[in-house]
């Protein structure tokens, strides 16, 4: 989405260069909106755009305990305990459709949105870009001239042990060290399987260390063990996504036409707890803190449940809630997990109780 102001004689008498350190040296130059205060509401507040079953889509917690939601529809919400505090195109975002989050060990967020990145460093929003010919300079003044990259929706982030950041977008996989952003397949790595490695939706860094790729485009399910990089499922995995790793080093994620999967390093197990009519539905997946797997199916009014090792249980909906569509996004610092619902619905579960905290 472009940004108009960026065009208006008035607007560009408010360019402020901000020199944010952090582990990486000097973020970049960034423009700065001082006139925009973000709003704030003490509910999680109704759908106000176009999208009128925005909701909430990804979440992560970060170091200071605030919790961050990106919509598809409504922005960023940051909520630190009293209130929601809502981030749109005024503060800087290129687009209200947010698909992913992270926060970067120097505590740096990272928002990935339908059009393409922005870093929040605590105090604004600047664009970032997958350009070859564009590296963030963090010891000097970015050059005056130069073109925003065409849109390209960032899916799923990661950062591994060793710091890299790892970017899944509509154009392929991305990789930051610090320094500067690399196209994944150009670095020197055998592509065993000729993948393309487009449209990636999930990341995984298992106990071992190697990285794995959920694919939206029937690629299945892939793993990089450092070297070489090469498709783990077969032909007919049309999507996965959603990978999560369990305690015993068991490989889980949810596919189209398959239900919930788990590979043991050897064999890919399919429908693994016997889900019914699972020809047009794909299964999320999530795993909390005690390492139970949460899991529901997307297009269809299926009830939630989760896996403890033992069992699956289904979750007790409480009245009140729009429907069975709930999935959990985020664990507090109390360990509550926090659900969103179509409609801005959200809820935080603390073991015994659901409690609303919608508009």
């Amino acid at each position: 989405m472009k940004k108009h102001y960026l065009l208006n004689p008035v607007y560009s008498l408010l360019l402020v260069f901000i020199l944010c350190t952090s582990c990486y040296g000097q973020l970049p130059e960034t423009l700065s909106n001082r006139l925009s205060i973000p709003k704030t509401t003490v509910k999680f507040p109704k759908a106000r755009g176009l999208y009128k079953v925005a909701s909430a889509g990804c979440a992560i917690r970060d170091k200071a305990g605030n919790l961050w939601f990106g919509t598809n529809g409504e922005g960023l919400f940051r909520y630190d305990g009293k209130v929601f505090t809502n981030f749109t195109e005024k503060e800087g975002l290129d687009n209200l459709i947010v698909y992913s989050l992270l926060q970067d060990k120097a505590g740096n967020i990272w928002v990935g949105t339908k059009s393409g990145l922005a870093l929040y460093n605590g105090d604004t929003f600047t664009m970032m870009y997958f350009d070859a010919d564009y590296s963030p300079d963090f010891y000097n003044k970015i050059p005056a001239k130069r073109t925003q990259s065409p849109e390209n929706g960032v899916w799923t982030m990661m950062q591994d042990k060793r710091g890299t950041i790892w970017f899944g977008t509509d154009k392929g996989v991305y990789c930051f060290n610090g320094k500067k952003f690399t196209r994944f397949l150009n670095s020197d790595i055998i592509n065993r399987d000729s993948l393309h490695l487009k449209a990636i939706f999930s990341f995984l860094e298992d106990q071992k260390g190697n990285i794995w790729f959920g694919s939206c485009i029937g690629e299945g399910i892939i793993r990089f063990d450092g070297k070489t990089l090469s498709r783990i499922s077969p032909e007919g995995y049309a999507r996965t996504q959603y990978l999560t790793e369990d305690k015993s080093g068991n490989i889980w994620f949810g596919s189209i036409g398959k239900g919930m999967c788990r590979y043991d390093g050897k064999t890919i197990n399919t429908n693994v707890f016997a889900e019914n009519d699972t020809h047009d539905l794909l299964y999320l997946i999530w795993k909390d803190h005690a390492d139970r797997l949460w899991f529901c199916a997307t297009f269809k009014n299926r009830p939630l449940q989760y896996y403890d090792g033992h069992e699956t249980i289904s979750f007790a909906m409480k009245t009140g809630i729009p429907d069975n569509k709930m999935f959990p996004l985020v664990e507090d610092k109390d360990g509550n997990i926090w659900f969103a619902s179509s409609a801005m619905g959200l809820y935080r579960y603390d073991g015994k109780e659901l409690t609303t905290f919608s508009e």
